[in-house]
């Protein structure tokens, strides 16, 4: 395909075929999309074809040359035009000029000024790319900067102008929305990636540049936009994007979709606020159900807060039967915490996230559990598939008593003085090439043995801790850097970069540009 399209415009079929012949075409890779006789097939040659280029001759039928440009103009097209005219013709070259053709070729043309022509159009419309991408690049960075400081809770803005300062202009003065959209199907997880941007395109397409989207840790793609007069409704907006996202089941098969969106605003240093809001509106299927839309003002208010649950006692019992790893029991605390739950009839939905998140980290601290990070993002990364309130009980259930399994497995002892010395080699080491037998040595033990207890007293073999303390690492890179994913990988001690990914994607349960984009 070539880089540029032509439209020749001349009443005179000889004159067409002169510049056809005359333009060195393959040189500068124009491909001549139709020739035209009269202003009227021209415009409309012009509309079906979008040219980059236009070459029209002042006397045609129907519309003249000018009249074309004018047309074309007043019509959002803006190719660039080449007038060619007779020696009696220059009143219209003033016009001309005013409409910013490029050049004005006098009769008889002459092959040196065509080409030179041309290639001016041709460096005019590289320098316009050039420009576009660089002004895309800069949106992109914007957008990309506005999602880490909203994500890593680093977004203040005290008005509008701090707004544009540092995230670019055209979102204040307007009217925004922000919105959450839940896809809940586990078996989609392979395809997660097809089926996001499918979302992205169809959210892209409604909206065009008005739109930021980003893919959050919570399982929700968050959306944010603009509207115009032109816009429509909120809930009508809503409405279509729900149907175009629902008509991917014809590929993607069938999946719960739940779209929850906040109150209209125009200031856009509210956005943590209103992002806030579309996922508690999101969050309300286990309330009422998904496959539907959920407005935050249409909520109810006067939500009975999760931490009015955690009692003394409930703490209490989840710490003592972590701590003694009496998995029947912590079911049993659990079973009661999610009847207490369910028995209010002012259900914090909105807070479901965080009384899981709670249990887990009074359950892992008690039972002394190693890599609590790594699991808690794992924990992040099932409840998104959560639809109902007996789905995230569950979900918590198995998380809870799968912490105590696995302190059960590795023997639930006190770590001998040659395995924390090993450990502690690991954490101090664990940049450089680190070989088994080095590390066997460092504790005066063979390689054999320091392997069998390792694995013993820690549930884990040296490998996987050597990958699991490296990611750790590379997290906090990706958080407070802006060192490439190669450069990461070298500093954490990996050689190959595409190993580092498949590692740090297995123990963090996402790849490493994910991660930097939901927590940089």
């Amino acid at each position: 395909m070539s880089s540029y399209k032509c439209i020749i415009i001349d009443d005179e079929p000889l004159i067409c075929r002169l510049i056809h012949k005359l333009g060195n075409w393959s040189e500068f890779d124009i491909e001549i999309s139709a020739i035209c006789y009269d202003g009227e097939s021209a415009l409309e040659e012009i509309s079906r074809h979008k040219p980059d280029i236009v070459l029209s001759d002042i006397r045609v039928p129907i519309y003249n040359g000018i009249e074309i440009m004018e047309r074309a103009q007043e019509a959002g097209l803006h190719p660039l035009f080449i007038i060619i005219s007779g020696y009696s013709e220059f009143e219209y070259a003033q016009r001309a000029i005013q409409l910013k053709a490029v050049d004005y070729l006098v009769k008889p043309i002459r092959r040196d000024k065509l080409n030179d022509a041309l290639r001016r159009c041709c460096d005019l419309l590289a320098a316009a790319t050039e420009r576009h991408a660089a002004a895309e690049a800069l949106a992109d960075a914007h957008k990309d900067l506005l999602w880490n400081d909203l994500c890593s809770k680093r977004f203040f803005c005290q008005d509008g102008e701090d707004f544009e300062a540092k995230y670019g202009t055209g979102w204040t003065r307007k009217t925004h929305y922000a919105a959450a959209v839940s896809i809940s199907r586990p078996e989609l997880m392979e395809q997660r990636a097809l089926y996001i941007d499918r979302v992205l395109s169809i959210f892209s397409a409604m909206f065009d540049k008005s739109a930021f989207s980003c893919d959050s840790s919570l399982g929700c793609i968050y959306l944010l936009f603009s509207m115009d007069e032109n816009s429509g409704s909120g809930a009508d907006i809503f409405q279509k994007l729900y149907v175009d996202i629902k008509h991917l089941e014809e590929t993607l098969g069938p999946f719960s979709l739940t779209i929850g969106y906040s109150d209209a605003f125009i200031l856009p240093y509210n956005l943590p606020d209103h992002l806030e809001q579309a996922q508690h509106a999101s969050d309300y299927r286990f309330e009422r159900g998904a496959d539907t839309i959920y407005s935050f003002p249409e909520l109810p208010g006067g939500c009975r807060s999760y931490k009015e649950l955690i009692t003394e006692t409930l703490t209490n019992n989840i710490i003592y039967h972590s701590g003694t790893l009496d998995i029947e029991q912590l079911k049993i605390s659990i079973r009661g915490l999610e009847t207490d739950f369910l028995r209010s009839s002012d259900r914090d939905f909105a807070g479901l996230i965080d009384l899981g998140i709670f249990i887990l980290n009074t359950v892992m601290t008690a039972a002394h559990f190693p890599e609590q990070e790594v699991l808690r993002e794992r924990f992040l990364y099932d409840y998104r598939f959560c639809v109902t309130y007996n789905d995230f009980f569950q979900l918590l259930t198995r998380y809870s008593c799968d912490i105590l399994e696995q302190k059960k497995e590795a023997g639930h002892v006190e770590l001998s003085s040659s395995v924390q010395s090993a450990k502690d080699y690991i954490n101090k080491h664990y940049s450089e090439k680190i070989y088994l037998d080095d590390l066997a040595k460092s504790v005066c033990l063979s390689a054999n043995y320091l392997s069998s207890i390792f694995k013993k007293e820690l549930g884990t073999g040296i490998t996987e801790y050597i990958n699991t303390v490296r990611c750790s690492a590379a997290k906090e890179l990706l958080k407070t850097t802006v060192l490439s994913i190669n450069a990461i990988a070298e500093k954490t001690g990996y050689a190959d970069e595409k190993y580092f990914q498949h590692q740090f994607k297995k123990i963090v349960g996402i790849t490493p540009a994910q991660f930097r984009r939901i927590y940089s």
